[in-house]
């Protein structure tokens, strides 16, 4: 029912080439692939044995000795995204004050939050300008980017979660104070995310997360993607929905293109039934920022 070859390629060792790009995204339970693919073999079994036929099915097994998950690793568990998410609310929850140099560690945290936070939400890639365009269509908000170096084939309108919606415009804001802070963050750019080092504003790029947290984390940004990816395809969701959320459709298969069946109501379904409740379990949530205008009055630079 899932419509997702990865099922497939992960119990039977085949690998497809349609199916290596979902494979690279995704580090699921053992034990639920076994239980689809043991679902799907009985009512196969049902269909094609014989009415008088030995219809017991032996249990099929895919993970390696000792392993639970299958697939990719460095995905990431919930108990290590919450424990993240609980330490940057508790650093973003303190007041950085006037000192200069609390003031560039606080915008670097929420900066690292926020890139974090919209990778798991949007599905995003470690892109080196995390900076989609958003568009309101009334209740609908949309985000529009290209994550992925395809010449516009595989640019993505993803439907956002609620909850990103509203710490998109918390980002917005702080990223508007430190703009006006920092003239050096003019040549970043407008909507670009900023990354503070030494009093000077620079283009945020994925190896300032890595390099914000250090040996505290031990994954790159992208984990997150996965850990989104892999959550879906345990839960079932439609596999050609997430490929469109991920944006791994195959050649002749873009949901935009004239004669596509596909509706934007599936990707909204798809964010309020599987991807909110999962942000809401790792502990992913809105947070304002504290700076203020006040914050800079003695450093404008």
């Amino acid at each position: 029912r899932s419509g997702d070859l990865a099922y497939i390629a992960l119990w039977s060792d085949w690998l497809p080439s349609i199916a290596r790009t979902q494979l690279h995204y995704l580090s699921p339970r053992a034990d639920i692939i076994e239980r689809v693919v043991d679902r799907h073999v009985a009512t196969l079994a049902d269909r094609i044995l014989p009415a008088d036929a030995d219809r017991a099915i032996p249990g099929i097994r895919c993970r390696p000795e000792g392993s639970e998950r299958v697939g990719m690793g460095n995905c990431p568990t919930r108990e290590e995204v919450a424990r993240l998410t609980a330490s940057f609310q508790e650093v973003l929850a303190t007041d950085p004050g006037y000192d200069l140099r609390e003031i560039e560690r606080y915008s670097n945290a929420y900066v690292c939050y926020s890139a974090a936070f919209q990778s798991e939400a949007l599905g995003y890639r470690a892109a080196i300008d995390p900076s989609p365009l958003f568009l309101t269509i009334g209740e609908l908000t949309l985000a529009i980017f290209e994550d992925k170096n395809s010449e516009g084939y595989h640019r993505r309108i993803v439907v956002v979660p609620r909850s990103y919606v509203e710490h998109q415009a918390h980002l917005e804001r702080h990223l508007d104070l430190v703009r006006g802070a920092f003239r050096s963050a003019n040549e970043v750019g407008t909507p670009g995310m900023i990354w503070l080092s030494r009093f000077r504003a620079h283009a945020f790029a994925p190896k300032h997360f890595t390099r914000h947290l250090g040996s505290a984390w031990r994954y790159k940004i992208n984990a997150f993607r996965r850990r989104m990816r892999t959550l879906l395809t345990e839960r079932q969701a439609p596999g050609e929905v997430i490929d469109i959320w991920m944006s791994q459709w195959k050649l002749g298969n873009c949901p935009w293109m004239h004669g596509s069946a596909f509706q934007i109501r599936e990707l909204e379904d798809l964010v309020s039934h599987h991807v909110e409740p999962i942000l809401e379990e790792d502990g992913w949530k809105p947070v304002p920022s504290l700076l203020h205008p006040s914050s800079f009055e003695r450093h404008a630079r």
